[in-house]
């Protein structure tokens, strides 16, 4: 049966909307990274994955130091642009096969596929690095703002169930960094054990 022209164009254009509507549903809206719940979903792939494969899996949860200061300081505009700077500089930092997300608020996450422990850390020290000697400019502002950022580390070990897991440990590292006062990179692996009655959250 031959498709009449009007009719393919109409069943081309809501696939192109559907598309679009897949595409909102996913992403956030202010950096254009996955979201939490499509990074959670990826995530939980990855993890079985990876574990499957027998291949190393290593997790970044990142936090903007004294974000609140930003947004009363500077107004919410500037910590909208903080925010899209840490993004740009993660998306230039990361490999085509690694899955970044904003996680809400002003923390970010990255799925690292077949990375060891010492090269997520490396990667880590780099994109902190970079964010710390980044200036950017606000509209009306009079002078320039300067971000730095907390990063905690966190691989996969046989003993984990699931990536909540690995999120639960990048995020103890994570504190761990901001009880030190921020803008440097924690491993889980250096923290364990010695939370000292620091909040960890659950996820």
């Amino acid at each position: 049966m031959k498709i009449l022209p009007a009719r393919k164009e109409a069943d081309e254009k809501i696939q192109r909307l559907n598309a679009g509507l897949e595409q909102l549903a996913m992403t956030d809206y202010l950096t254009s990274l996955y979201n939490r719940r499509y990074f959670m979903q990826r995530g939980a792939e990855e993890f079985k994955r990876a574990r499957r494969n027998k291949q190393p899996l290593a997790l970044l949860i990142l936090d903007i130091d004294e974000f609140k200061k930003v947004n009363d300081t500077c107004g919410h505009e500037a910590g909208d642009i903080a925010l899209q700077q840490v993004a740009a500089a993660l998306k230039s930092s990361l490999r085509e096969i690694d899955i970044l997300g904003r996680m809400g608020g002003e923390e970010f996450a990255v799925l690292l596929p077949n990375t060891l422990s010492h090269a997520a850390v490396l990667l880590a020290e780099r994109v902190q690095q970079i964010m710390a000697s980044t200036s950017f400019e606000v509209p009306g502002a009079s002078s320039t703002i300067t971000i730095t950022i907390s990063i905690g580390v966190a691989a996969a070990t046989n003993e984990m169930s699931d990536i909540d897991d690995m999120l639960r440990n990048a995020d103890a590292a994570m504190y761990r960094a901001k009880y030190y006062g921020g803008n440097r990179v924690v491993q889980y692996e250096d923290v364990s054990g010695t939370h000292n009655g620091l909040p960890v959250r659950r996820f």
